[in-house]
């Protein structure tokens, strides 16, 4: 039996994420075949794997210190680090393509802080992996250092076995939405990348007294929240914002309230919430924008309509008279496996990692040496439990000439007072 393929995952997948998709992934890769291992910037000790597979580098913006710059830089230089560790010991930087940019607004020492890191990352990258041929093709063409990276497609899954079905009128009552109310949803994190305010306006111009826009979510944006309720004020009750955390049960309430959901994100690439929309038989409202196209062409029967962004008043005006008065079957049906059979699937996928020469590599000498750089500052007994671990080097004494020359040159060596170095087996 091959050894277990040894996966560094960022992030691994919570049961609290309010995004199933990175649990569903991982949901197959099970030992003794694969074993998953999560990351987070600031551990202690970064375990050793085959492949550090990362989804949102920009997670260094995220959680503890989010708001510290020096904090978000250790987080940055620890991702970095990471990288570089596993891949001299022989381990590939594997990046799925969520995103061609962060979400958030990076302005300031964000900003600084992003390019520098984000540079450096992109230069260590092994493989890719794509949720569609077009999301691939357009990460690329955005990040021209990697135009020459092989890459993977590895379709996003629906989210029919994540969501609990909840019928519309249970739904309506739990959001205490009036019946003859025709409702077009928003739902999901309130961030400034999905243009909500100017949605708001949109809706606001061309509303009709039996119609209600109905924004519920997440704002981590205090000043995205003032202006929607600015907004709001001025529709006389036919937009509706409701702010805070959305658990599993009730983010799928939402969309169940709804007649149909917007999204007026013109920036995204994948977007996860379409398939959640689609999942709970909604039809949904996006712009023509990232892979959104090929899933309107792969969803049959009018599910998906597109609009050419930004999103104007009359387009919007449209666009719901066309979702109101269509007739759609049952439920969307998907033209293409864009589901997660799991385990098989899953064990494909995993399969296609191997192929891709994902696997163990052996170390150059070069690389050895770098590595011995990096470790000549550890206390001896460590030094040699790491050396033993590595197939060609050795810990020999420093003596004579060697130890007097890294003294006058100030050699790592010198500077921790050590006597031992690290070489190359012949």
């Amino acid at each position: 039996m091959a050894d277990p393929l040894r996966v560094l995952a960022w992030p691994a997948g919570d049961p609290s994420d309010l995004n199933p998709y990175v649990r569903r992934m991982y949901g197959a890769f099970r030992a003794p075949a694969a074993s998953v291992t999560a990351f987070r910037p600031l551990m202690r000790r970064i375990p050793a794997a085959d492949i550090f597979h990362i989804h949102w580098p920009e997670g260094i913006f995220e959680g503890s210190g989010s708001n510290n710059p020096a904090i978000v830089a250790a987080k940055a230089a620890r991702v970095l680090n990471a990288a570089r560790g596993i891949r001299r010991s022989g381990g590939k930087l594997v990046v799925t393509a969520h995103n061609v940019t962060p979400h958030r607004d990076l302005t300031g020492w964000r900003h600084r802080v992003w390019h520098a890191y984000h540079a450096r990352l992109l230069g260590q990258i092994d493989h890719l992996i794509g949720l569609s041929a077009a999301s691939l093709e357009r990460y690329r063409a955005a990040h021209p250092a990697i135009g020459a990276v092989a890459g993977t497609i590895i379709p996003h899954p629906h989210y029919r076995e994540d969501y609990s079905a909840i019928p519309r009128a249970e739904a309506r009552a739990a959001w205490a939405i009036p019946d003859g109310i025709w409702v077009l949803g928003m739902i999901g994190s309130l961030r400034p990348s999905k243009n909500l305010v100017e949605a708001a306006e949109a809706f606001l111009a061309i509303r009709r007294p039996d119609e209600m826009l109905l924004i519920a979510g997440d704002a981590g944006d205090d000043d995205i929240a003032a202006r929607l309720t600015a907004v709001a004020g001025r529709s006389d009750g036919t937009i509706r914002i409701v702010t805070g955390p959305l658990d599993d049960a009730r983010f799928a309430s939402a969309i169940a309230a709804c007649d149909a959901c917007l999204m007026n994100q013109t920036s995204t690439l994948n977007s996860g919430t379409a398939l959640v929309t689609l999942s709970l038989d909604r039809p949904l409202l996006a712009p023509a924008v990232g892979t959104l196209p090929s899933l309107a062409a792969e969803i049959a029967g009018g599910w998906v309509t597109l609009f050419d962004p930004p999103l104007a008043p009359p387009a919007l005006r449209a666009s719901i008279d066309t979702l109101r008065t269509s007739h759609r079957a049952a439920a969307p049906t998907w033209s293409r496996s864009t589901r997660c059979d799991c385990p098989r699937r899953c064990s494909r996928d995993s399969r296609i990692w191997r192929r891709a020469d994902l696997g163990r590599e052996a170390l150059r000498i070069v690389d050895l040496r770098r590595l011995a750089q990096h470790r000549l500052t550890l206390a001896v007994p460590r030094l040699q439990r790491t050396v033993a671990s590595q197939p060609g080097l050795y810990v020999a004494p420093v003596r004579g000439r060697a130890q007097r020359r890294g003294r006058r040159r100030g050699s790592p060596t010198a500077r921790a007072g050590a006597r031992y170095c690290i070489c190359p087996r012949r």
